[in-house]
């Protein structure tokens, strides 16, 4: 797939297209995604604004922020340009530039894409949407008005009971979908034979919880950021160690005193990260904790 961006008159836009070098399997993905997109309507997912069969293609939102929009004090950039697309960008500039704790503390920026990210997914799973990819990488983030709003993409691993591409009975056995570092335990260790959709429900709670363990320690590039992953034949084994022992990812020190300070994101991160996936909480619970 590629992307690509233009401008008329009015609006700018991004087509997102299969590429005829792609299989069939992708091809299937890629239709999938569609239809998902082209059954959402919610302020924190990305919106779809048309789509074309042939060449097969999807007209996207344009999605991009700006930091310069920012009441970020007087902080001045020196001869760069703080745009980006998406959380891991977003960040990446925040902790690059020391500008971490005037985002979260002073203008509330991490708390607010913590809430935007859960309502997202909380709309998602009332309608029995699972998602199956959190990770920053696939939330956009655009400028709204003097802050930013968050919003879900990427739904080519989604899963619904109306749009799926397998089993009749609604339930998947492949639950190794998605990014390694973000996984569960139960995808890491395979506890189900088959999972239906509250299972997938709870494994998406866990991947939230995640994108909060990113959102508290925004200077490391993701979850079990100090194991050795780099071997390409066991990618999961220093996870599953950690798992077997029941440990969470550790936290960066950098941002240990604002964490101190984020005590509803940390306990949520953590809960949400229970290793019983039975006492994770719901979606639209975390979304009224956040906003309380």
């Amino acid at each position: 797939m590629y992307f690509e961006s233009f401008s008329d008159r009015s609006r700018r836009v991004v087509i997102k297209q299969m590429l005829t070098r792609y299989n069939l399997h992708h091809r299937k993905l890629f239709a999938k995604e569609i239809k998902f997109l082209g059954t959402v309507n919610h302020p924190n997912i990305v919106g779809m604004l048309g789509v074309s069969l042939e060449p097969l293609e999807a007209i996207l939102e344009y999605v991009e922020f700006d930091l310069n929009l920012l009441d970020l004090g007087n902080y001045r950039w020196k001869g760069i340009v703080p745009k980006g697309h998406n959380l891991a960008e977003l960040l990446s500039i925040l902790d690059k530039y020391d500008l971490v704790e005037i985002a979260a503390l002073d203008i509330g920026l991490m708390n607010k894409s913590a809430l935007d990210v859960a309502r997202g997914l909380a709309y998602l799973h009332a309608h029995d949407i699972c998602h199956r990819d959190l990770k920053p990488q696939n939330i956009l983030v655009a400028n709204h008005g003097r802050t930013l709003i968050c919003k879900l993409t990427d739904f080519g691993e989604a899963r619904s009971p109306d749009i799926q591409t397998a089993t009749p009975t609604g339930k998947t056995t492949n639950l190794k979908r998605g990014t390694y570092v973000f996984f569960s335990p139960e995808q890491c260790f395979g506890l189900h034979d088959d999972a239906g959709f509250e299972e997938l429900k709870r494994i998406d709670v866990w991947g939230f919880g995640m994108i909060l363990f990113c959102l508290l320690n925004p200077n490391v590039p993701h979850p079990w950021w100090d194991l050795k992953l780099d071997n390409p034949m066991l990618p999961l084994l220093g996870i599953t160690a950690e798992m077997n022992a029941r440990r969470l990812p550790r936290g960066s020190s950098k941002y240990q005193h604002l964490q101190d300070k984020r005590g509803v994101v940390k306990d949520i991160f953590e809960r949400c990260c229970n290793y019983t996936p039975e006492d994770r909480p719901h979606m639209d619970q975390v979304v009224e904790e956040l906003q309380e």
